[in-house]
């Protein structure tokens, strides 16, 4: 009974945690799934898998209770020095400095005893528990980290200062149509603003479309909440979908998406009909292609060498635990995910007489010259 009490103690900790380390965006964006209406009761399916191999893995090499002594000592002795450490922290402003230190000097005597006497079998099993703490703080931080690196590299225009562009585009007949309805997802919570790295696929991979579509999700604390918010931002051409989610409600975009498509349809705010004559005079329905921007690391700029680390590791992260067409419910055979390059260094002009925008990626990060001007025409 104890053993079930502690393992079930166990998972829902674990899924807890890594539920607060995603919304602090310290951890990937995994699907989280709620069995009931209640958001702090969740399923984490990738988390219990985990657990699951680890479990799997200890048992296999500890082979009975008693050779896990000292992995479970060690484990007690640091959970026990991080809680006295958070409450040192959270007590430091709230009580007489006295009485913190004198918290500090008595538990430090007692919890560094513990520590002492158990890091001495670091080499009989406790290297297990190290090794699992370092990998789950190395996978925190480098997450943590590289979202603020890559976030440097994220810059957001106004949509309405290239939708002349985009309306030469399309009538542009020399250039061949990718798809009627291009769809891409966007985080920006701007309805005004896009990623200049949506515009350099737009742009400089030349994709005409009849109308452009910008999708943006949330997540809000009610267990159910579909509603979304839809703005036109230049008609007949470019639109903006605001979804809500509940945090029960799955990210079915793909879905919800034709809905919403039925519902102009109905208010003969759209056709769903094909912009082809030759099908849309038998009422061949309109195609779609959604496109999902993946930021990957470009090595023509010279990252500092503990950089360089921290990308290559968020970047394999991304591979391995990111699933963004999953996460977001999209299908699979019309949608496109689209690698560009963090630092390509991209100029998009704006078509207007009175701007002239450029998107520089580079400049905004300060690139030294020196990189450049080492290139010497022949």
């Amino acid at each position: 009974m104890a053993a079930i009490i502690a393992s079930q103690a166990l998972i829902t900790g674990t899924f807890t945690i890594i539920s607060e380390a995603i919304s602090l965006n310290f951890f990937p964006k995994i699907r989280i799934n709620y069995p009931t209406n209640l958001k702090r009761q969740m399923y984490i399916p990738e988390v219990n898998w985990a657990l699951y191999i680890c479990c799997l893995f200890v048992v296999v090499y500890f082979q009975n209770s008693s050779s896990m002594e000292s992995a479970y000592g060690l484990s007690i002795s640091i959970a026990m020095i991080c809680t006295s450490i958070l409450l040192i922290y959270y007590l430091y402003k709230r009580v007489p400095l006295w009485c913190v230190i004198l918290y500090t000097a008595v538990y430090a005597v007692i919890e560094l005893g513990f520590l002492t006497a158990n890091i001495t079998k670091f080499f009989t099993g406790g290297w297990v528990t190290i090794l699992l703490t370092v990998l789950y703080i190395s996978i925190m931080y480098t997450w943590s980290r590289a979202s603020g690196i890559v976030s440097r590299f994220i810059l957001y225009r106004d949509i309405k200062n290239f939708t002349p562009t985009l309306k030469n585009m399309q009538t542009d007949n020399t250039l061949p149509q990718f798809a009627s309805n291009l769809i891409y997802t966007t985080e920006s919570k701007d309805p005004t603003k896009i990623e200049d790295t949506i515009l350099y696929s737009i742009l400089r991979k030349p994709k005409r479309a009849a109308t452009y579509w910008f999708i943006h999700t949330e997540t809000v604390d009610l267990p159910h909440n579909l509603t979304y918010k839809l703005t036109e931002i230049a008609p007949g051409l470019v639109y903006r979908i605001d979804m809500n989610f509940g945090f029960k409600d799955e990210r079915k975009v793909n879905l919800y998406f034709n809905e919403i498509l039925r519902n102009m349809n109905a208010n003969n705010s759209f056709d769903l009909l094909s912009t082809h004559p030759s099908l849309k005079q038998d009422k061949i329905l309109t195609d779609f292609h959604f496109i999902v921007i993946d930021n990957i690391q470009n090595y023509d700029y010279s990252f500092p060498v503990r950089h360089q680390l921290i990308m290559t590791y968020y970047f394999l992260l991304k591979r391995i635990l990111v699933k963004e067409i999953s996460y977001l419910g999209l299908d699979e055979t019309i949608t496109t995910i689209e690698e560009i390059p963090l630092m390509s260094a991209t100029e998009i002009k704006s078509g207007s007489d009175n701007l002239q925008e450029t998107i520089s990626v580079q400049n905004s990060l300060d690139i030294d010259p020196k990189q450049t001007d080492q290139i010497k025409p022949i």
